[in-house]
């Protein structure tokens, strides 16, 4: 237990994972002032938020950042999650490795709590930076427009008959915005803890951080070529779904998928570090 503890004090307390935060709110904050506090105070938007004239007043599940296809920082956000998540922590494998701290950590547990610490350590960290600026700018979102109900009639919402979790979304949109927070930290912090594995051999944390992103974009542009650019790690994780026909089957066996190799790769290095 104590390495895990460790493991998670390196991760959380470092700097590295606060300018991760940080550089993560930003984008969030910025959705919010030219979002949803601009509609629910600003002079421009008064007719919209009276409802006059038929006008559907703006609601909290059509204006947060998961909620609106409609602005550039929660595009950018989700663009660059991979970089965010992979900032505070997948670097750290090739560091200790590199730099001889991992040969005193195994000889004061084993390779196989090392590792396991060193990845839990990272998936946390990359979930927390993933969910905590959209959990933010949700909060902060609700302070500024109402919970009005999603209304399909009203034709102003990301989320269509075609998207997933639609359904749920209109009859339950808290719940939708729940499991989307979870689906962002499972896929991200799967995929952060699979670069650091991927990544071992590499000692430089900015390559390390950067590469996850660049395979992201690449991955995006040959699955849109296919017409499944929806299915991206960091386009997966978009609650407002900017391409349609994604199926929650394969959502699901993306995210296993992400697992299993995490998994079977977590067991080839721990096999690794045993014969060093």
């Amino acid at each position: 237990m104590g390495i895990y503890l460790y493991e998670l004090r390196r991760a959380f307390c470092s700097r590295r994972f606060c300018l991760a935060m940080a550089v993560a709110l930003a984008p969030s904050l910025l959705q919010l002032i030219t979002g949803p506090l601009a509609y629910g105070f600003g002079e421009i938007w008064a007719r919209w938020r009276s409802g006059l004239y038929g006008v559907t007043p703006p609601s909290l599940y059509g204006t947060w950042m998961g909620g609106t296809l409609g602005s550039v920082f929660s595009e950018l956000f989700y663009v660059l999650a991979p970089l965010f998540c992979c900032l505070p922590y997948a670097w750290s494998l090739g560091s200790d490795l590199h730099g001889g701290f991992a040969g005193v950590l195994v000889q004061r547990c084993d390779a196989k709590s090392y590792l396991r610490a060193k990845s839990a350590a990272c998936f946390l960290a990359a979930a927390a930076v993933v969910v905590v600026p959209q959990a933010v700018n949700f909060w902060l979102s609700a302070l500024c427009v109402p919970t009005l109900s999603p209304d399909p009639a009203a034709g102003m919402y990301a989320v269509f008959a075609r998207s997933a979790f639609s359904e749920l979304f209109y009859a339950w949109p808290i719940l939708y915005v729940g499991l989307y927070l979870l689906i962002s930290a499972a896929t991200m912090g799967l995929f952060s803890v699979l670069a650091m594995l991927l990544a071992m051999p590499l000692r430089n944390a900015g390559l390390v951080a950067a590469l996850p992103l660049i395979a992201d974009e690449l991955l995006y542009f040959a699955l849109f070529c296919l017409g499944l650019g929806g299915y991206a790690p960091s386009r997966v994780i978009m609650p407002s779904q900017p391409v349609l026909g994604i199926e929650p089957m394969w959502v699901l066996v993306e995210i296993c998928f992400l697992a299993v190799a995490s998994a079977a790769l977590l067991y080839r290095r721990i096999e690794e570090f045993e014969v060093i």
